[in-house]
């Protein structure tokens, strides 16, 4: 049977749609920055306990972050991405599914 309430079409469009397209645009930018880890060493860019970021983050402040914060964020993207794609991609597949621009812009795969 079809959902035809229109507050259950209002929140469809207005709510769920752009909840998964946020999850599946923040799983692309977690896939690019894994991708920039290997393809530079970021273990040798970022070295535990490597000191700060020399960003200019104190002239325009931004808040100083060091090298264990870029790492602890690489430790995030690789469990959000790991969920993701667990079980062949089948929660993937939820976030991917209603989200129609981001999936039009993803990166094609290689």
């Amino acid at each position: 049977m079809a959902i035809t309430n229109p507050l259950a079409i209002k929140f469809s469009n207005e709510d769920v749609r752009p909840l998964a397209e946020r999850f599946a645009r923040l799983y692309y930018s977690c896939k690019s920055f894994l991708d920039f880890w290997g393809t530079n060493n970021g273990d040798a860019v970022f070295p535990v306990s490597g000191g700060p970021v020399e960003d200019n983050s104190v002239v325009d402040g931004r808040t100083p972050i060091n090298s264990d914060d870029v790492r602890a964020l690489k430790a995030w993207a690789e469990t959000y991405v790991s969920g993701l794609e667990a079980n062949s991609d089948e929660k993937l597949a939820v976030v991917i599914k209603p989200s129609v621009r981001v999936k039009l812009a993803a990166p094609s795969p290689e």
